[in-house]
């Protein structure tokens, strides 16, 4: 502006420059005013180009007009006055130079835009101005003349401003070029048009919103355009629709639209919601029948979509009713995430809006009503072509048919009346009789209605449907019939085509059932509420029910306890169409739990849209078991192993204590106070050493004195113990098979198995019961059939212990058998005697199961492989029975220094020459070396590098006829072992040993012949 002036100062002419001013901006204002109040008409009425035509006469006429008033003005003082005009005027007066950049601001442009003079002085015009999107046509592009400018900028032009504090906002642009001295300049006229634009969104979303009412046939195909055009107009992110039910007085949201703007972190849905009068924006719109503005919606605590709306934020709503002249019918409510004052005015012309909605549906209502008035008329008018007739039963003649009878019968109604012939001439002669019936059942008085074929002159047959009705006289006679025919030979026709269609149908339908039956796999198909509409034989048969209990039930229903995620499958294959492979779902059915691996797949209609889905599972139940049982017997392998372990390594230690112990026990004197102490000490090593042999039994690494026994003989001969063992409150019945084969087994360990599982069964019954023992032939077609089901097809000879306790539960009966497991309460078990049972029946190739509930018992089944020929061969060596020392020499080999140091001295203070080696390599040397004799090899069967059974292998071909006595804790590679020679032959002794049993065993293998038989 300062420029501007010393312009003016330098010789220019004050007057026409000031004249050209005060013209250019009395033009810019009336200009703008103009368009504030004729825009909302100029956008919805006359066309765009029209508009800028009648803006450009405007603009001339005014300038026209100020320039004469200014010039006829004689005391018009230059200077203070285009100052003034300039300060004060409203509009914002930018001038920029060449080269783009601002060198001055009026008051009111430094207003608009938030920067003093100082500081967007010499900046870019860019800072203050941006090109709208897509314009194609820039004015502000980088240096233009001013000519250019002027060139593409003529008349008004809307761009975007860019204020101080980066807000933009829509502004008008006039752009005027001029000189100043040498220099050319750009005088710019701007102008927030922001509330014009809002006012033109508003007027085009009515008219919009009109429109679609207007071409719209109902209110259901206007709905959706109408809430998404005010949604997306009015650049609000949410609109919905709710329809109010006046008997129940509720709103309910009928359809709902989210803008595409709209933040998309989550989709809503309101239209199962509703709510009450009073109730939320809406109820409240509704119970008051008034626009209602709200700034922040989210602190309204009874807004019925809270939970829904919180997560997008919304805040600023409005809802105006839909007025039915004075009932309302619905409310419309639009979302808002800015927070926004209330618009007094955006409220007038929704509410105007509201009641064209309501005059719409009662329009359609009105035309709804008169169409159906109109097909009720329709349908008269055609029944109306139906043949009338009346007859005179006292000449049995037609006195009156109606002319429609033509389009029926073929023949004028004249025909009938002149030849005064009978509707019954032309019936069909099968359905004479019939007809003829008829007739005279209505002159008795009775009403008939009857089908019948007629024929036409053409011979061809058509099918009529007669009513007939007597009509009586006075005195109660019929003397009349009337009567009403319809054509209906189409309907006839449609009738057999549809039931012909109906078979087919049925007929595939079945076949298509049929298929489905025959496929072991389990098919379904599941509609979109999640209930099986459909289910295959198999399907039925998994879950023990028919096929009309399963059908039309869901997941919940038919006891799945985690019927929620597998619906959550359902919706999620129904949802985004893809399928769903390898699902694992578990049910509890009337046979008891099934786990299915299902296949979903989503069902689509002909018009490609997901009606359901189709399922596809297989019954891995059976699988599923056996990997259970197969992971329990890993894991009692396991256990076994690391029993077996700990065992030898524990009986090597209480070896050396029994031994040094009952050293100390033969040197000390009965009575004295150390000859106790050492007797209790034997007393606790031999517990130990009990506890050891229950663990070597559960891991099945003793050595089994294995010979053919009668089961029954071990039963019998045991019932005397066992009734002491389980006590006079309890009832023993043994149940014996006299033809019960025989199995090979070790006596003792039978007998250990019927002490261990009758203990077990007293404590099962504190307060008395029942112990029935029995013992039975098992054959193959049985044994396949029997709970256990892992047990290979043999004979087996079955023993079976049951009783009445308490029984187990399923986590219980899962851990029965697993050493130091027990129910009892802690010091009155050690949790070892079942497991020693699994051990000893594992050991003897036998299999066992268990059976049991809570409150239904106990029952143990141990199967035992029968043997089919019985050849008993018993070794029973003999040898001197009180003399146990010798002059012989014995071979040591022990690679733990304690178990070898006192085994030499048991034997050297037996008498015995004593060679010792620590491992089996050493005593090879010593077999190589020694020129003496030696009569016996004692060895450790479990030694690092080279075990007892290897050494004697190697041993046995230095020196033959060997006598071999193996001492062991843990016999497992003696067990694994069984081809070897020598060991077949070979005496065995395990440990722990006390010195007496010790020296009587080596006695008795010295003794004995060599490689003759084993102990």
């Amino acid at each position: 502006m300062n420029r501007l002036l010393i312009g003016l100062r330098r010789g220019l002419d004050v007057r026409r420059t000031m004249l050209l001013l005060a013209i250019l901006l009395v033009t810019s204002a009336a200009m703008l005013r103009v368009l504030v109040v004729f825009a909302p008409v100029l956008i919805v009425v006359i066309p765009e180009l029209f508009g800028v035509v009648f803006l450009m006469v405007l603009c001339m006429a005014l300038m026209w007009y100020a320039s004469s008033r200014l010039m006829s003005h004689s005391k018009f003082s230059e200077r203070p006055l285009g100052e003034q005009i300039i300060q004060q005027v409203l509009e914002g007066i930018l001038t920029i130079d060449q080269r783009g950049r601002v060198i001055s601001l009026n008051p009111a442009a430094e207003r608009l835009f938030g920067y003093r003079l100082a500081e967007i002085l010499n900046k870019p015009i860019t800072t203050l101005l941006t090109e709208p999107p897509n314009d194609g046509q820039g004015v502000l592009r980088d240096t233009m003349p001013v000519g250019t400018i002027l060139g593409l900028a003529a008349g008004a032009r809307e761009m975007i401003g860019r204020r101080k504090n980066g807000e933009s906002f829509p502004i008008e642009l006039v752009l005027s070029g001029m000189t100043l001295g040498e220099e050319q300049v750009t005088v710019a006229f701007a102008r927030d048009v922001s509330k014009r634009k809002q006012a033109q969104r508003y007027l085009t979303t009515h008219y919009a919103a009109t429109c679609i009412l207007a071409e719209a046939n109902s209110l259901e195909e206007a709905l959706p355009k109408i809430i998404q055009t005010i949604s997306e107009a009015l650049q609000w992110e949410a609109c919905a629709y709710w329809s109010f039910d006046p008997v129940n007085q509720k709103l309910q949201c009928a359809e709902f639209h989210q803008s595409p703007f709209a933040r998309r972190s989550q989709v809503l849905d309101f239209t199962s919601v509703t709510c009450q009068l009073d109730q939320g924006l809406p109820g409240k719109v509704c119970s008051t029948r008034q626009p209602i503005w709200i700034e922040d919606l989210l602190r309204m605590q009874d807004f019925p979509c809270l939970a829904l709306a919180a997560p997008l934020e919304l805040h600023a709503a409005f809802a105006f009713p839909v007025m039915m002249g004075e009932n309302v019918c619905g409310v419309v409510e639009v979302f808002s995430s800015r927070f926004l004052k209330r618009d007094p005015w955006l409220l007038d012309i929704m509410g105007e809006f509201g009641k064209q909605m309501g005059n719409f549906i009662a329009r359609k209502r009105d035309e709804e009503m008169l169409q159906r008035s109109e097909e009720r008329f329709r349908q008269l008018a055609k029944n109306i072509h139906e043949v009338f007739w009346m007859v005179d039963t006292q000449e049995d003649r037609v006195i009156y048919i109606s002319p429609s009878c033509e389009e029926v019968w073929g023949r004028s109604s004249m025909h009938f009346n002149t030849e005064h012939r009978g509707l019954l001439e032309f019936v069909h002669p099968e359905d004479q009789p019939r007809v003829l019936a008829a007739y005279e059942n209505q002159k008795r008085g009775v009403a008939t209605s009857e089908e019948y074929r007629i024929v036409r002159p053409d011979q061809s047959i058509r099918w009529v449907w007669n009513r007939a009705f007597p009509i009586t006289n006075g005195s109660g006679q019929v003397y009349r019939i009337a009567g009403v025919m319809a054509d209906i030979t189409e309907r006839r026709h449609a009738d057999e085509e549809r039931g012909r269609l109906l078979a087919t149908v049925e007929q595939q339908r079945a076949e298509l059932q049929t298929i489905l039956d025959s496929v072991p796999a389990l098919i379904f198909y599941k509609d979109r509420q999640h209930r099986l509409v459909r289910v295959n034989a198999a399907h039925a048969r998994c879950f023990g029910l028919p096929r009309e209990q399963v059908e039309g039930k869901t997941d919940a229903e038919l006891g799945s306890p985690y019927a929620g995620q597998y619906m959550q499958d359902d919706l999620n294959v129904m949802t985004t169409g893809e399928s769903l492979c390898g699902l694992i779902e578990k049910f509890h059915t009337p046979t008891g739990e099934r786990w299915l691996q299902t296949d979903k797949v989503p069902h689509r209609d002909v018009d490609g849209n997901i009606i359901g889905l189709v399922g596809f599972a297989v019954d891995i139940t059976e699988q599923k078991l056996l990997e259970e049982r197969l992971r329990q017997a890993q894991k009692m392998e396991a256990v076994g192993q690391l029993a077996g372990g700990v065992a030898h390594d524990f009986n090597n230690l209480l070896t050396v204590i029994i031994g040094y112990n009952e050293i100390l026990l033969e040197q000390s004197i009965p009575g004295d106070d150390n000859h106790e102490l050492l007797d209790q000490i034997h007393q606790a090593a031999e517990k130990a050493a009990s506890l050891t042999h229950q663990l070597l039994a559960f891991g099945r690494k003793q050595v089994l004195q294995t010979k053919v026994l009668d089961i029954n003989t071990v039963v019998q001969d045991m019932g005397k113990m066992l009734r002491r063992v389980i006590g006079e409150d309890i009832e023993m019945i043994i149940q014996q098979d006299p033809n019960l084969g025989r199995v090979n087994a070790d006596r003792t360990q039978i007998e250990q198995i019927l002490m261990n599982l009758a203990s077990n069964a007293r404590d099962a019954m504190p307060n008395g019961g029942k112990l029935t023992i029995t013992t039975t032939n098992v054959e193959q077609d049985e044994s396949q059939s029997c709970l256990e089901s892992e047990i290979p097809p043999s004979p087996y000879v079955l023993l079976e212990v049951t009783d009445m306790g308490n029984g187990m539960d399923d986590a219980t009966k899962t851990r029965a058998f697993e050493p130091f497991f027990t129910t009892k309460e802690l010091g009155k078990g050690t949790g070892l005697g079942l497991a020693t049972v699994y051990g000893i029946v594992k050991q003897s190739g036998g299999y066992i199961g268990l059976d049991s509930a809570l409150g239904h018992g106990t029952t143990f089944r141990i199967y035992l492989p029968r043997l089919e020929e019985v050849n008993a061969t018993v070794c029973d060596p003999k040898g001197p029975s009180g003399i146990h020392r010798g002059k012989e020499t014995v071979l040591l080999v022990e690679d733990e220094d304690c178990v070898r140091n006192l085994v030499s001295r048991i034997l050297q203070l037996n008498g015995y020459t004593v060679l010792i080696a620590s491992s089996g390599a050493e005593a090879l040397e010593l077999f190589k070396g020694y020129n003496g004799n030696i009569d016996l090899l004692l060895t450790d069967v479990i030694m690092p590098h080279m075990n007892g059974v290897q050494l004697v292998e190697q041993a046995t071909v230095i020196r033959e006829n060997l006598r071999v006595l193996y001492l062991s804790g843990y016999a497992n590679s003696f067990l694994d072992a069984p081809q070897s020679p020598s060991a077949s032959a070979a005496a065995f002794l395990s440990k722990p040993v006390t010195p007496q049993v010790l020296a009587k065993k080596v006695r008795e293998v010295l003794d004995a012949p060599p490689r003759q038989c084993a102990s």
